[in-house]
């Protein structure tokens, strides 16, 4: 989650050695708009910019020897705030962390995907109507099936 990302504008490039290619996008359904100190509303006006908005861009230039120079552009300076990280799950962190590894040469064929820890699991929460069925079931059905499964095997032995 990319929090106060302002669109990147791709410009006419300068010269023919750099490219440059939109890797976050929003969907047409987001809006921009300009905070300043009079603004009061936050929901879409509109007068509001309509998505969709490139909000990181990856940027490469062939330098004349054939080596390359790459930089990611992201346009947010929120991606690495330690709450809003949090409450993303880690994904801004991972995501950092795979641009590093591309830009270092790892290549974009290979993405790192963080382990996900028990803890961060929701709980797992029944209601009193769900708890009571389950109860039922493991502890009153289950071993009744059990039993009449091993009474009706016992009759079939005796009559033998």
């Amino acid at each position: 989650a990319l929090y106060l990302a302002t669109p990147i504008e791709f410009l006419p490039e300068k010269r023919a050695s750099v490219t440059t290619r939109a890797i976050l996008e929003t969907t047409g359904a987001s809006y921009a708009k300009t905070i300043t100190d009079e603004t009061s509303v936050l929901s879409r006006e509109p007068q509001d910019a309509t998505g969709p908005f490139a909000t990181a861009a990856y940027i490469t230039e062939t330098n004349p020897d054939g080596s390359e120079t790459k930089i990611v552009l992201i346009s947010t300076p929120m991606l690495v705030n330690e709450q809003l990280n949090a409450f993303s799950f880690n994904l801004n962190i991972n995501f950092v962390g795979n641009i590093t590894f591309a830009l270092s040469g790892g290549g974009s064929e290979y993405v790192y995907i963080a382990p996900k820890s028990l803890d961060s699991a929701p709980p797992f929460i029944l209601t009193t109507q769900e708890k009571t069925l389950l109860l039922t079931a493991a502890f009153i059905v289950v071993p009744g099936i059990i039993l009449l499964i091993g009474v009706n095997v016992w009759l079939r032995r005796r009559h033998r």
